[in-house]
């Protein structure tokens, strides 16, 4: 007969279905995050360091700003990338080929390759294009 810790906090096999407990999956959550938790705790009790939070408070006003800041970049994207988003899904669904492939390529491409690699291009190729003209002659 299974304890009551083993009944939480071990997965059993019936065949080759894994059957977890009930409370299983959020009890091991909780260790594990209190398990970092503590080590962490334990980390930072070993640097003997004080802390000035009168510093922070001092810059109180720049830390709201930011913060509301961040917000509203936040809910632009937000909206941007629901606006691209259903452009290339309904790309994808035109009865005009050049149109669906378009939506294809572009959603390859953004899925294909990583999110860092597509803010270096968009930064170092695409905003410095935009930026330098052409000298007149």
């Amino acid at each position: 007969m299974p304890s009551r810790w083993s009944a939480i906090f071990f997965a059993r096999r019936k065949g080759n279905a894994e059957l977890l407990p009930r409370f299983g999956r959020p009890a091991g959550i909780l260790v594990a995050v209190l398990l970092l938790a503590l080590v962490f705790c334990f980390a930072f009790a070993r640097l003997q360091y004080g802390w000035d939070w009168g510093a922070i408070y001092r810059y109180r006003q720049k830390f709201i700003t930011g913060w509301l800041v961040t917000l509203a970049i936040s809910a632009a994207s937000l909206v941007a990338s629901i606006v691209i988003g259903l452009s290339a899904a309904l790309a994808q669904r035109s009865a005009f080929l050049p149109l669906r492939y378009l939506g294809k390529l572009y959603i390859e491409l953004i899925r294909g390759t990583p999110l860092l690699v597509q803010i270096l291009i968009f930064f170092y190729v695409v905003a410095d294009a935009s930026r330098s003209s052409p000298e007149p002659t």
